[in-house]
């Protein structure tokens, strides 16, 4: 994996600040070192000064599919990635949500040589899985409920704003598919799972047809608690989600059902629920009541369980989240009643 040269670094980033800030300057000096934030493409934080005497602390993020780490690589489903679906969330999509993500510094769009480079505000901040305040999490409970809120009814101009992922019938199914499939081909599967995984498959028609009930809004795909920041700059609660390489438009509980996954208790889960519930600044936008938010809920943790079953044939899962994924489906499938869903 090549690094990029300093000086085209500087270069494409005094490019992209110039468009961005809309005046003429210069980037007079510029450090640069690998971030301890582990994602899947390589980020590095810039300390950088310009010739007016301003310092900004930003983020570089190298987009481009190649410059992804060898191991993820391996593993991570090709059709997921659009480059330009987090270029154009960042730029045109969230600086209209609720304040707290990274501000957008610019980008370099290379269609030809497929290089993708994006710039952000470092967020001064601690991944929220740190931290153990439930206070917090509660307030990223609530900082979803805005954020889906501001984009509820806008699912055609956003789409056709940028590449954003869709939430369809065939989205639910693919997963479905390619877990089955790595089921039969591995040996390592035990017989008893394959029989659980064919009794999910023969309900799990009934379980996308719910889904497909429920309204959609623009949702960031993967609300794990290691892909949100809780700000430790004096800003109080700031919440500051990165990593919207798979936003999408979806129903908005899956973005909840990520934020509550891992092993809290039903009690913990609802708490946060009752947070996003509440915070919600609209009641005549769905939810209508909070046990419907849970029962749909459950369907979205029930959808997350099959997506990761059908992620990759080894991989592995977030640090927060459990990994018995097909016990927690079953769980929650039975719960549902598994005659009728």
């Amino acid at each position: 994996m090549k690094r990029v040269e300093t000086d085209e670094l500087r270069a494409a980033l005094q490019n992209a600040l110039r468009a961005q800030l809309g005046r003429p300057l210069q980037v007079t000096h510029m450090t640069r070192e690998v971030s301890k934030y582990l994602t899947s493409f390589p980020i590095e934080e810039l300390s950088v000064e310009l010739d007016d005497g301003a310092t900004l602390q930003l983020i570089f993020k190298n987009l481009d599919w190649n410059m992804l780490r060898d191991e993820v690589r391996q593993i991570k489903p090709r059709f997921l990635y659009n480059a330009m679906r987090e270029v154009e969330t960042y730029r045109s999509i969230l600086p209209a949500a609720p304040p707290g993500p990274p501000f957008y510094y610019g980008s370099l769009l290379d269609v030809v040589n497929e290089r993708y480079w994006l710039f952000l505000e470092k967020v001064r901040g601690l991944e929220l899985y740190q931290i153990g305040e439930l206070d917090k999490w509660h307030a990223a409970a609530a900082w979803l409920a805005k954020l889906h809120s501001t984009f509820a009814g806008k699912d055609a101009p956003l789409r056709d704003t940028a590449p954003l992922l869709v939430y369809d019938e065939a989205f639910y199914s693919r997963w479905l598919h390619r877990a089955r499939g790595f089921a039969a081909e591995s040996n390592d599967t035990p017989p008893e799972a394959k029989r659980d995984l064919e009794w999910l498959a023969g309900r799990y028609q009934r379980v996308i047809a719910r889904l497909l009930e429920l309204p959609t809004t623009f949702i960031h795909g993967e609300f794990y608690a290691s892909n949100v920041l809780i700000a430790t700059d004096n800003s109080d609660y700031r919440v500051a989600p990165v990593d919207w390489e798979v936003a999408a438009i979806g129903p908005a509980v899956f973005d909840l059902a990520a934020l509550t996954a891992g092993t809290w208790t039903a009690e913990q889960q609802q708490e946060m629920a009752r947070a996003y519930f509440d915070a919600l600044p609209d009641r005549s936008l769905w939810p209508p009541t909070f046990a419907e938010l849970l029962d749909a809920l459950d369907l979205a943790h029930i959808a997350i369980a099959v997506q990761w079953l059908g992620w990759a044939q080894t991989w592995s899962p977030p640090i927060e989240t459990g990994q018995n994924w097909l016990g927690i489906a079953l769980q929650l499938a039975r719960k549902l009643g598994g005659a009728t869903i």
